[in-house]
């Protein structure tokens, strides 16, 4: 019974180093990813709708949200293309998207909105997409270096047809040869826009020069942002987990003690029956 008991309590005790190991990785990451959070909040701030219920019992979940809220871009995407794809959506890219033009009605009738916006109703737009035969010329016309920016960005399909309709007809290119091949070829003519931000529309007109450096694209931001916040989500999941497995394996260890106190105790008691 000795042997088991010690075996048992110095298992739990290998345990509980490895446990409280786990605690201290977590909670150092958990950190990182809040100092992530605190760097791009001042950057993403102003990416907010806020509005007053335009009557009693409004339900919320019909307002989506700005544009900017509701895409996600993968790390790799970000970091190159987050810069094209704003100046792809331009505007847009703050437009609020609600489910219908009923909400669209009474939040700018009695929402009470601080600025001028414009709404996307999700049941009204008409989305105009870039073709499969067009998409096939233009990787033809400049291999691996045209995509079309819906396939950049990534959304939840409620959303869907309101990501369309901002980001359906551009493609972005690597590089100016590329836009200039895909916007003023006859059988795409389809707006194009480089990394550098630079805009070839069909008609002929070029728009481009200085641009904002040194510093993050909004849409990168905001990807880092989200994909910091995701993340600390998950750690702080598996951090209670830890912490409670923890607190059991304290109380497991606690009772072995007791008990090997209680051995002790009794070996004493049977050492001196054995001499009486």
């Amino acid at each position: 019974i000795i042997n088991e008991t010690t075996d048992e309590s110095t298992e739990n005790e290998t345990k509980l180093d490895s446990l409280r190991a786990r605690c201290r990785e977590l909670e150092g990451q958990a950190t990182e990813y809040r100092d992530v959070i605190e760097r791009c909040r001042g950057k993403v701030s102003h990416i907010s709708f806020r509005y007053t219920d335009p009557h009693a019992n409004f339900d919320r979940s019909k307002v989506k949200g700005l544009v900017a809220e509701l895409i996600r871009l993968d790390g790799q995407v970000a970091s190159k293309y987050s810069s094209a794809l704003e100046v792809a959506a331009g505007g847009r890219l703050y437009n609020v998207v609600v489910e219908s033009d009923l909400v669209a009605s009474q939040l700018l009738e009695k929402g009470r909105l601080q600025k001028r916006v414009t709404i996307i109703p999700l049941n009204k737009i008409v989305p105009k997409v870039l073709g499969a035969d067009k998409i096939k010329r233009a990787h033809a016309l400049a291999p691996g270096r045209v995509h079309p920016a819906l396939e950049l960005v990534g959304s939840s399909i409620e959303v869907e047809q309101a990501v369309k309709y901002v980001f359906g007809s551009t493609f972005i290119c690597d590089d100016a040869d590329a836009a200039n091949a895909v916007a003023f070829d006859g059988s795409v003519s389809s707006r194009a826009v480089t990394i550098d931000g630079d805009v070839y529309e069909p008609s002929g007109t070029l728009t481009g020069g200085s641009r904002q450096t040194g510093g993050s694209a909004v849409l990168e931001s905001l990807s880092k942002y989200k994909d910091a916040q995701d993340r600390l989500a998950c750690i702080e999941g598996e951090l209670k987990h830890v912490k409670e497995e923890i607190s059991t394996f304290q109380g497991s260890f606690e009772s072995v003690s007791n008990q090997r106190e209680r051995l002790s105790l009794l070996e004493h008691e049977h050492s001196v029956l054995q001499r009486q």
